[in-house]
């Protein structure tokens, strides 16, 4: 092959690596909204729960879903957080629900057990944070989703 037919496959190459990041950066972030919290059968003091997040991928390409690290507060105490590698892949323009496993933090935990037998109430404000990594090239998103959740009697 000639230097310039070379030359201009490999330029051609180049340009097409640069679209392909560049498309990646314009990634609208994924929805997520937790469906519910379940208690699970534990060990212990506290009991482990089970949270249940449906994601949403309003994007053309699939997301990779590799890990998730994140917080969850009620009514402004932190109950847990965690980390999660056992993630599926969103599909373009799917939606999937993902069950991440949690220990509660036993100073947060006992902050809002506290604050429910003062004053009970019928819902709880839920703040959810997180990173959440899609591996390769495309770019680690954070995300920040606050709520409110039933409690059942």
């Amino acid at each position: 092959m000639p230097p310039s037919h070379l030359r201009a496959a490999l330029l051609g190459l180049l340009l097409l690596g640069l679209c392909a990041c560049s498309s990646f950066a314009s990634l609208e972030q994924p929805t997520i909204n937790v469906k519910a919290i379940h208690l699970l059968p534990g060990k212990g003091l506290l009991p482990d729960l089970a949270i249940d997040l449906l994601v949403s991928n309003p994007n053309s390409v699939p997301l990779p879903l590799r890990g998730f690290a994140y917080e969850l507060s009620l009514n402004n105490h932190r109950v847990l957080s965690g980390v999660a590698n056992q993630l599926p892949t969103i599909a373009a323009y799917g939606e999937a629900m993902v069950t991440l496993s949690a220990t509660p933090d036993v100073l947060g935990s006992a902050e809002l057990v506290q604050q429910l037998m003062q004053r009970p109430q019928a819902h709880l404000n839920y703040q959810l944070q997180g990173k959440l990594d899609l591996g390769g090239l495309l770019p680690t998103l954070t995300l920040e989703r606050t709520g409110e959740l039933p409690i059942s009697r």
